[in-house]
């Protein structure tokens, strides 16, 4: 059943969600291999985030946190479209992709959702109980969530806490939701080994 855009299937897994998306996202390739004669790079940069990431980031917070082997599959098709944008080969290095285009790949923008929920109160935290007051929310550190089960591990309630504890003080103190954003998205991409660890 599709639902607001969001495919779901009886037995509440995402694999129609994420092949719906690829499809997508395929069609756009040779879109872009076609603007790219007529479009300088900053650009094509804007199209991406308002053709792409769009259809990356709705819904994330119920699909980002799917098994490795869909991501990836979804990742592939992402990182081809970066490439097509900035005209490299396929074997071009992924790691120096993301550095020159400062895109966000799929689990940070899974995690980058997360901390936008936390700072609107979408996202409940449970706090460590002190036998004193905290001067503040922000010092103090969340209850993780365990699982047994290696899905639970990967979804918003268990990433959520972890991420909470990871996000610096200083970010966690800004309340203008612009500002918020802007740094939660510089922070995300310089922590990149921080947020895949979230996911192992």
């Amino acid at each position: 059943m599709k639902y607001l855009g969001i495919v779901i299937d009886q037995h509440l897994r995402w694999d129609l969600q994420i092949k719906n998306l690829i499809i997508k996202l395929r069609y756009l390739i040779s879109r872009f291999k076609c603007l790219r004669t007529y479009l300088k790079v900053p650009d094509l940069s804007t199209l991406y985030y308002a053709l792409v990431q769009s259809h990356l980031t709705y819904g994330i917070s119920g699909w980002g946190g799917v098994n490795n082997f869909n991501i990836s599959k979804l990742s592939m098709v992402q990182k081809w479209i970066i490439k097509v944008i900035y005209n490299k080969n396929k074997r071009y290095s992924t790691t120096q992709l993301f550095k020159e285009c400062q895109f966000l790949n799929l689990r940070q923008l899974f995690c980058q959702r997360i901390a936008i929920r936390i700072l609107n109160g979408k996202e409940q935290i449970d706090f460590y109980q002190h036998p004193h007051k905290t001067r503040s929310v922000t010092n103090q550190k969340s209850n993780t969530r365990r699982s047994n089960k290696v899905i639970g591990t990967k979804c918003i309630s268990s990433i959520a806490p972890k991420l909470f504890n990871l996000i610096p003080n200083e970010i966690k103190k800004v309340k203008k939701i612009k500002k918020y954003k802007t740094l939660i998205k510089n922070w995300i991409y310089k922590s990149n080994f921080q947020i895949e660890n979230l996911f192992c």
